[in-house]
């Protein structure tokens, strides 16, 4: 396999788990050096030994330069790589994969802001290659993207007003953020509302009054809609027949072996969580509203 991996596309059971094994020191120490720099300088090795001799700007004079604390840090960093790298041959030999990707391939993926740190555990998006999240922030983060994802399509698609309803599992506790951010090419006038109480067990999680003025349209760069069924029917028939309202559920039913024992094993090898982890559990939404006269 060529390097740089294309991490995107491997299954996802080879690229469901992966951390970031930190930069050798000197590969940092020479994309720090200048072109010039790199070609004067020597003594510096495969085994890190910290001693260039680099031409002196004046006077023509070699001036032997001691990078005393990159050796320092070179060794504590090959340290750190090490330990990432047992660790995930421990949990292989437990039945468990952890990809192990270099900065270079981490640059390929997208993580939230602040990230990746190395000796941290991330868990990848099932439906697009590309998207990582902290493993203790998994079902949270992607439960939040699929109703994200399924606002986006029906509001596209012409409704003119949305209830979120919440059915079964996750509910207002559990962190879920629904502030919608609307694409700002979408011709739409938005206003929202929340917290209306149906029974003991169902509820709405929040409202939303909006003004279409486009005809509908599917957006661009969804990932759920091709393994959802039933949203690809209710576009058909928006699109083919006029549909003028919807009741569509988003459900999350797996939690693609991101689980408790999962938790266990790397908290034992040193590998970080990134927060609390909590456990996933079968969660229902339900989308129900009115679409525009085409």
């Amino acid at each position: 396999m060529t390097f740089p991996r294309r991490i995107a596309d491997l299954p996802y059971q080879e690229r469901r788990l992966l951390v970031v094994e930190p930069d050798l020191p000197m590969q940092k120490v020479r994309k720090a050096m200048s072109r010039d720099q790199a070609a004067a300088a020597t003594g510096i090795g495969a085994a890190g030994v910290g001693v260039a001799v680099v031409t002196a700007a004046t006077g023509g004079l070699a001036l032997p330069i001691i990078a005393a604390t990159a050796v320092a840090a070179g060794a504590a960093m090959r340290q750190k790589a090490k330990s990432v790298t047992r660790a995930a041959g421990t949990l292989k030999s437990s039945g468990t994969d952890v990809l192990v990707v270099s900065n270079d391939e981490a640059a390929q993926l997208k993580f939230p802001l602040g990230h990746p740190r190395s000796k941290l555990a991330y868990a990848g998006h099932p439906a697009n290659p590309s998207q990582y999240f902290p493993f203790a922030d998994f079902h949270r983060a992607l439960f939040e993207l699929k109703v994200d994802e399924a606002l986006r399509l029906v509001i596209a698609l012409g409704a003119t007003n949305v209830a979120v309803e919440h059915v079964q599992g996750w509910g207002r506790g559990a962190g879920i953020n629904i502030g919608l951010a609307l694409p700002t090419a979408l011709p739409t006038d938005v206003s929202t509302s929340a917290g209306v109480q149906r029974s003991q067990s169902t509820y709405i999680m929040t409202r939303m009054t909006l003004n279409p003025s486009g005809p509908p349209s599917v957006p661009p760069g969804l990932f759920w809609l091709p393994q959802e069924a039933l949203w690809q029917t209710v576009v058909r028939a928006r699109m083919e027949s006029g549909l003028s309202s919807f009741e569509l559920n988003v459900e999350s039913a797996d939690d693609y072996g991101i689980n408790g024992s999962v938790k266990a094993l790397l908290l034992k090898t040193g590998i970080e969580l990134g927060g609390n982890f909590r456990e996933h559990q079968y969660t229902v939404w339900r989308l129900r509203g009115d679409f525009t006269r085409n």
